[in-house]
């Protein structure tokens, strides 16, 4: 477990969160081809355990709540990296070397995406629960 310590840096928790959600949309969305693809075609022997993982209240809500944060990760990433949003100036690298990226606007959105994400999984969750 030494290789999933995350020191004092929300943007590698963030990467790796990213990282996992997508795992678990992927996995997610290729059980719901091989359940709709088995149903078309008659193979009820490939689809029905496949239905069973994607039919089940938690597995929804997971994968709601996955797709919320790498969704609004996704957008912060764009935020970030394509239009520059809150990188700042670049300086004289000097020790002790503290990043200039993880300062207020990046941090600002990095909390942005974390609560919207928690709202959402929220939403998701009521939703499953009341209907």
């Amino acid at each position: 477990m030494a290789g999933l310590r995350v020191p004092d840096n929300p943007e590698r928790l963030a990467h790796r969160l990213h990282r996992a959600t997508g795992l678990i949309l992927l996995a997610y969305f290729m059980a719901h081809a091989v359940t709709m693809g088995g149903a078309l075609a008659g193979y009820t022997w490939l689809a029905w355990p496949a239905a069973a993982l994607t039919t089940s209240k938690a597995v929804r809500f997971a994968v709601a709540a996955a797709a919320a944060f790498h969704g609004l990760n996704g957008l912060r990433l764009i935020l970030v990296e394509a239009l520059g949003l809150g990188l700042g100036r670049p300086g004289i690298p000097r020790p002790p070397y503290v990043s200039t990226s993880l300062r207020s606007a990046q941090r600002l959105l990095l909390h942005a995406v974390v609560v919207l994400a928690g709202l959402a999984a929220a939403l998701a969750a009521y939703m499953l629960v009341a209907w």
